[in-house]
């Protein structure tokens, strides 16, 4: 049985997205005053949200189809791979032809991209396509995932997975360190904090999402309950001037925070029909969030290359920054519209096309 499309993870791709622009661009706007700068700067955990967002979605599909490992990889490349292969082909030409200065395109940096291991190597997690790890990060979960979903059935799995993916954190995080002592230490920081052992506790609260879905409440009183916790929960992300709990790794509390920030949004979403977040614009912004998400650096770096910082004052950059963030979300989803109409919807198509003629038993 095909799953039917849900609109409220849609939004929240929506959201997602436009919080990963928002943290790009924040960057142009150094007068904004430093509060309002955090929160847009906490946008760039849109990832995060994504992550949570991709698990749920995840298991409602495996047990919704419930046809086996085989047809649900064959799904992912064909969901994946086309995109992904493009925008690897579109940033290493341009590196190589001196348009794009940032990352590299390094023999062993396209390889391991193109076979969506680059998140596995501090040299290449990030090299090839600007923000890749994320999609390294989402191809191992994607690997792993049919045990998850076998392995995670009830609740308290869930509850003692994402308990059990912080602990894998902390150890893989400790070793890797330990052995990469000899890495670049700028390097190293980064593929750390990016790996795939941090992500995992978020992807983990998407399960722990999916499971929760059948015993919430569904009432505007529970929404608006769940959206204020969500709303707390950000402002102490943004807010205070140490945000994050001190005593753990920096990766591994904002894995804990994020992840149960979009726990709240998700549940509140689904708790009851909110059409002022879960809109028409919203939804289609989530719909054609992969393109969104790696064609904006193209409509954002032309901004900083050429433009600069707007140095406008604490008064006026607020709305400037919003002008000018209408304006490169206006041109990224016309062109991921068309990515999404031409090169991602045919190869979804294909790959269950695929999929319904090879990889299911007759």
């Amino acid at each position: 049985m095909t799953p039917r499309r849900l609109d409220y993870i849609d939004a929240l791709r929506g959201f997602a997205v436009t919080g990963v622009i928002a943290s790009h661009l924040r960057p142009l706007f150094p007068d904004l005053h430093w509060r309002l700068g955090k929160i847009l700067e906490l946008g760039a955990h849109g990832v995060q949200l994504f992550f949570v967002a991709s698990a749920l979605t995840l298991m409602l599909s495996w047990h919704s189809r419930n046809d086996g490992p085989l047809p649900f990889y064959l799904r992912r490349l064909f969901r994946i791979a086309p995109m992904f292969w493009l925008a690897t082909a579109l940033y290493g030409g341009m590196h190589v032809a001196g348009m794009w200065p940032d990352g590299g395109s390094t023999p062993f940096g396209i390889a391991t991209t193109l076979f969506f291991l680059h998140g596995w190597s501090p040299e290449t997690i990030n090299l090839v396509v600007p923000g890749g790890w994320t999609i390294g990060v989402e191809m191992t979960f994607y690997a792993i995932f049919p045990a998850i979903a076998v392995a995670i059935a009830t609740l308290p799995r869930a509850i003692a997975f994402v308990v059990g993916s912080a602990l894998f954190a902390i150890g893989a995080n400790t070793e890797a360190l330990r052995l990469l002592a000899a890495t670049d230490p700028h390097l190293l920081g980064s593929f750390v904090y990016y790996w795939f052992p941090n992500s995992l506790q978020v992807f983990a609260w998407g399960c722990l999402t999916f499971h929760l879905l059948h015993i919430a409440p569904t009432s505007k009183l529970w929404s608006a309950v769940l959206l204020a916790g969500t709303g707390l929960l950000a402002m102490y992300c943004a807010w205070w001037p140490v945000a994050w709990f001190p005593t753990w790794t920096d990766p591994l509390s904002r894995a804990l925070l994020t992840g149960a920030a979009s726990l709240l949004l998700a549940l509140a979403l689904a708790a009851s029909d909110m059409s002022w977040l879960t809109n028409r614009v919203s939804c289609f912004v989530g719909r054609v969030s992969f393109s969104a998400y790696l064609v904006h650096f193209l409509v954002v770096a032309p901004i900083a290359f050429y433009r600069g910082t707007f140095h406008v004052g604490s008064w006026w950059s607020p709305p400037l920054f919003v002008a000018v963030l209408v304006a490169v979300l206006s041109v990224t989803l016309w062109i991921s519209s068309l990515t999404y109409r031409f090169i991602e919807r045919p190869c979804i198509q294909a790959g269950s096309r695929f999929v319904r003629r090879w990889a299911l038993p007759s």
